[in-house]
């Protein structure tokens, strides 16, 4: 990498003024462009000016750009195509931060020269908003492609990451907290972006994407966005692996999936509350407008998709034996579960409003090959059977008839009397 940190503080401090302090043909600090920003301007800069000449050079004599201090800005700063702006030094510790106090309307703190191809990357830095009343962006990806932002720390805009037309974007490891919107905002054709990592947290948004494609969010710890940790209507929209906690102040909403939605993915993501796991975990709601679907995937796949407008869901779903299954909700209150008992025993429940146990509406035993439907009716191999003899079923039928609930015995010798097995007997059926 060439001088070390203290070297290069050495040079520039017996020679400024007198030239530029050229760390290393591979890489710059922004300090080094002080004194020559002043000759060019004929006047102290500002950090912006000293910001603009010094990502402009840099990038010029294809040199990394290092951000080696604190610099307040009051408008964008346009970065050039191929340019890399970083703010860690070289012990490693991320040292450059770049505070935004915009004088004007809406700005984004930091954009892309033109448009297409980029080959820009971002990383170790501190970017944050003053917090006033102006809308802002931190990092603003319109229509431009190939863009690589790692381990960035993000406060206080209202929008972390936003994007408007722009494909193949790769985020790492990057803090984004407190945003008024969004952490993350894919917008309109924004296509095969990648965030892995990190944290986007206090938001009301974790991320939103809108009418884009292919979006993968995947490791990222998402906690307390007031609104849901993830809104999406888009297509191929893949969230693995991540932490989801708090999200969704009113009803522990943790993903939004709109109807317009299709083949969207959610693969071993792990929903908490408060770190515990529970009935009461963050949700994924599928809203609709008339259904509602809580489902636990911490530890199993699930698909939503070919949802229409009735709000019809086809769901898949891998569980263990003993696992909590499926929970479904109706609108008046009444909670269904469909688990996976034992092996081949697949069960859905009903629930009252309370959570209290109602009864068993359907029963698969693979086992004995039978199929149980509500407290009476068995269907399967085993039964139920319709036969007969001469005279009422004996106390003793299995030489007859197989008991089991739901079979018909008729009686030939007394004008055809029917009889059913209800709750383990025989009970006669009324005749005219």
């Amino acid at each position: 990498m060439g001088r070390t940190f203290l070297s290069t503080l050495i040079v520039t401090s017996l020679f400024a003024g007198d030239l530029l302090a050229e760390t290393s043909p591979g890489f710059r600090f922004v300090s080094e462009y002080r004194d020559p920003c002043d000759q060019a301007h004929g006047k102290t800069c500002d950090d912006l000016e000293l910001l603009q000449l010094a990502v402009d050079e840099a990038a010029s004599d294809g040199a990394l750009l290092y951000v080696d201090g604190l610099f307040e800005i009051h408008d964008t700063l346009v970065l050039p195509k191929t340019s890399t702006l970083r703010g860690d030094g070289p012990n490693g510790g991320p040292i450059g931060t770049i505070l935004f106090k915009p004088t004007v309307g809406f700005r984004p703190m930091l954009a892309i020269e033109g448009e297409g191809k980029s080959d820009v990357v971002i990383s170790d830095l501190f970017l944050e908003d003053s917090g006033d009343q102006s809308p802002t962006v931190a990092i603003d990806l319109s229509s431009h492609s190939q863009v690589y932002l790692h381990r960035l720390q993000i406060a206080l805009f209202d929008v972390g990451v936003f994007g408007f037309e722009s494909l193949s974007i790769w985020i790492t490891d990057c803090v984004v907290r407190n945003s008024d919107f969004a952490a993350y905002f894919l917008a309109q054709r924004s296509n095969s972006w990648r965030i892995r990592g990190g944290i986007a947290s206090q938001s009301a948004y974790g991320a939103l994407v809108l009418d884009s494609r292919d979006a993968l969010i995947q490791g990222v710890r998402m906690e307390s966005n007031r609104i849901a940790a993830v809104w999406t209507n888009s297509q191929d929209t893949h969230l693995g692996s991540n932490y989801f906690e708090g999200n969704g102040s009113a009803d522990r909403t943790a993903v939004i999936i709109h109807q317009k939605a299709s083949d969207a993915m959610l693969v071993g993501n792990y929903f908490a509350l408060n770190g515990t796991p529970s009935q009461a975990d963050d949700q994924i709601i599928r809203n609709d407008g008339s259904r509602t679907i809580r489902l636990d995937s911490r530890r199993d796949m699930l698909w939503p998709e070919d949802v229409n407008i009735e709000g019809h869901v086809h769901l898949q779903r891998r569980a263990g034996v003993g696992s909590t299954g499926i929970s479904f909700q109706s609108e008046m209150g009444t909670q269904w579960t469909l688990r996976h008992l034992s092996k081949g025993d697949l069960v859905l429940s009903r629930f009252n409003s309370q959570g209290q146990f109602l009864d068993f509406p359907l029963r698969i035993d693979e086992a004995n090959a039978s199929v149980e439907i509500g407290a009476g009716l068995q269907v399967g191999s085993s039964g139920p059977k319709i036969c007969g003899g001469e005279g009422p079923p004996p106390t003793d039928a299995s030489e007859i008839c197989d008991p089991v609930n739901g079979s018909m015995y008729l009686d030939s010798l007394n004008q055809g009397r029917a009889y059913l097995r209800v709750s383990g007997r025989w009970v006669e059926l009324a005749t005219r």
